[in-house]
Formats: C-alpha cells, sequence, structure tokens
C-alpha cells in the first residue's frame, strides 16, 4: 500500500487512474485477497457505504453478480465478482455497517441475506426516502441527481453486457457513476426528511422491505407471484405445487424459472383447477415445445394441488393484502409529494 499526498489509502497494484478519460480514480478489486484487504482497511473504517450492482438475470437461475461499485471513506472502487471466488467478507462487512446506502435496493438486498443471513447495516433506499420526501415515486436515480444535485449521470450503457471483460471506460463511467453521488443524494434527501418531520417514516418502510425480502428470501416465495391475490385456498395449493416444480427445473437446466414456466401461466392453471392435459394444452401459451414436453408432469403438480386436504391448504398471507395495496401506496406517495 502507499499513502497518498491526499490522504487517501490506496493498493498500488490495483489502483487505477485513468488521465486521459473522465474517469475518477478508483480501486479495482479483482482477487480475494485484496477484497478482504479493502474490506479491512477501507469499508469498516467507513462511516457510511453507498453501493450498487451490476448483474445479469436472463440467462441462469439465479442471478449472476457481474460488478459491484462502492463509493466509501471519500474513496471509489469497483470489485470484480467474476475474478473473485468468495465475496462473503463483502456482504458481511456491509451487514456490520453503521450505515449503507443503495438506490431501488431490492436486489441487492436480496444477495446479501441470501449470502450472509443478514441485511446491510442501516439500510437506506434513497428512491424510498424521495418518495416520502415527496418527490416522484419509484424515481429513477438519474433523474433524483439532476434534481438534486444539477448532474446528468451516464445512460449509454443501461443496457450492456456486463459479463463481458475487459470492461471498457464508458462502462466503468458509468459504473462510478453509479454509486459516486449516493451520499450527497441521501444528505439532501435527509434534510427535507427532517424538515418535514418524516425521518422516522424512513425507518418503518426501511424495516418492512427487510422483512419482505427476508421472508421471500428464506420462506414461501411463491407468495411473490404477481395475480395471486384473489385465488382461493384449492387454487393456491396448485400455485404452489407448480412454482415448487418450476424452480427444480429451473435449477436443474440453469436457466431463469420464467423461461420454464411463465408466471402467468402458472396462475391461469391454479384459476383453471383442471388437471386434463388435453385442458391444460389448450391454454394459450401452453403449446411451445418448451413447455408442451412438461404436460403431464404440469398435470400431476395440479392433481396434487387439487386433492390436498382443506386444513394443509394455504391460506391468504399478509404479503398478499399487501401486493393489493401497493396502487394505493403510489398515489399515496404522491399525495405527499403534493403537500411537501
Amino acid at each position: 500500500m502507499v499513502q497518498l499526498s491526499f490522504d487517501a489509502v490506496v493498493y498500488s497494484d490495483h489502483y487505477r487512474v485513468d488521465w486521459f478519460t473522465s474517469v475518477p480514480k478508483y480501486h479495482l478489486i479483482e482477487s480475494g485477497s485484496q477484497l478482504r484487504d479493502y474490506c479491512e482497511d477501507v469499508l469498516r473504517a467507513a462511516p457510511s457505504i453507498g453501493f450498487d450492482t451490476e448483474f445479469v438475470a436472463e440467462d441462469t437461475f439465479q442471478p449472476q453478480i457481474c460488478l459491484i461499485q462502492v463509493a466509501a471513506g471519500g474513496q471509489l472502487a469497483l470489485i470484480d465478482p467474476l475474478q473473485i471466488d468468495d465475496l462473503e467478507p463483502f456482504w458481511r462487512t456491509l451487514a456490520d455497517a453503521p450505515r449503507t446506502i443503495v438506490h431501488a435496493c431490492r436486489v441487492e438486498l436480496e444477495f446479501s441475506i441470501a449470502a450472509v443471513g443478514r441485511p446491510p447495516g442501516g439500510l437506506v433506499d434513497t428512491q424510498i426516502a424521495a418518495g416520502l420526501a415527496g418527490f416522484a415515486y419509484p424515481a429513477a436515480y438519474a433523474a433524483l441527481i439532476e434534481r438534486l444535485l444539477g448532474h446528468k449521470p451516464k445512460k449509454e450503457e443501461t443496457r450492456t453486457d456486463w459479463r463481458r471483460r475487459p470492461l471498457s471506460t464508458r462502462q466503468i463511467e458509468y459504473a462510478l457513476d453509479d454509486v459516486s453521488h449516493l451520499h450527497a443524494m441521501y444528505e439532501k434527501i435527509d434534510a427535507h426528511l427532517r424538515r418535514l418531520g418524516r425521518a422516522a417514516w424512513l425507518q418503518e418502510e426501511m424495516d418492512e422491505i427487510i422483512r419482505q425480502v427476508e421472508h421471500a428470501v428464506s420462506g414461501e416465495r411463491w407468495r411473490r407471484l404477481p395475480g395471486i391475490s384473489g385465488l382461493d385456498p384449492q387454487s393456491l395449493a396448485v400455485v404452489r405445487e407448480l412454482f415448487f416444480w418450476r424452480e427444480q427445473e429451473a435449477r436443474r437446466r440453469n436457466q431463469p424459472p420464467r423461461r420454464v414456466l411463465r408466471d402467468d401461466l402458472i396462475v391461469e392453471l391454479a384459476r383453471r383447477k383442471t388437471a386434463d392435459p388435453a385442458r391444460i394444452r389448450a391454454v394459450r401459451g401452453m403449446n411451445w415445445r418448451g413447455v408442451s414436453i412438461y404436460i403431464n408432469d404440469l398435470a400431476q403438480c395440479i392433481q396434487r394441488g387439487l386433492e390436498l386436504p382443506i386444513e394443509q391448504r394455504p391460506k391468504r398471507s399478509h404479503a398478499q393484502r399487501s401486493q393489493e395495496m401497493s396502487v394505493l401506496g403510489q398515489f399515496l406517495f404522491a399525495a405527499l409529494g403534493s403537500v411537501a
């Protein structure tokens, strides 16, 4: 390690300065030892950590994390998960942090809970915070940055393939821009919340979303399927059977579950309550070969759900009822904005 004149401790073997571009200075973490050193020397000493992830979920059963961007201690860093076998030191460090800042945190929250069983410490979602402060909800990161800080983030790499290496200068610039302004944006929003007397509301919202994600990761994930809120217990039993079959099949193929069987088809099959292969095949969307070859398996799943004793059928959950309130929530955020 070397000590720079501006008192930033950096790692001489993986510190990058792109002198002829607009890319700021950043740490590049490409090995397990570098990650452990960075966590101990920088992250554990930081009062707050802003972070974001770039991932690809189109082709595999589990989303593949391709890049982690971090802003902490006045420094920026890019962590390359494609070069590091064990990311647990990073997630454990986040879980111990006094404050972590993310925009639209659900996926990052899922990654953390799946990795170490805990959410990032003192988690704040600037998207939720902005809504409570009276700004548009759900507001995009770029829109908030422009509104609050007058900066226009890079947008060119929104649809980029983050699995490709080496990363281009544009990709790096875009990735760093995703975290460079998190702290400044949160400070602005936090001041607004305090002025309105709503700071406690944010903590309540964060506690609730953490509870929801913990339940989704470790509990009955099938209840997150859209469109099941109006189904009776027998149909819910069918949904559960079809969901578990899809999970097993997707894991076997290492494909996204929705590529095996779409969410809307699960709900429609549960609603129809028929295990007749001919009637299943007649449902629009069930006649393409990727699904039709499993008609008999699906029929068995449906039959098991239909025959389940009444006392063993799933009940409608509080989470399902909460989903029905999501539209109302949008209106409430809009109403808060009108009185802010």
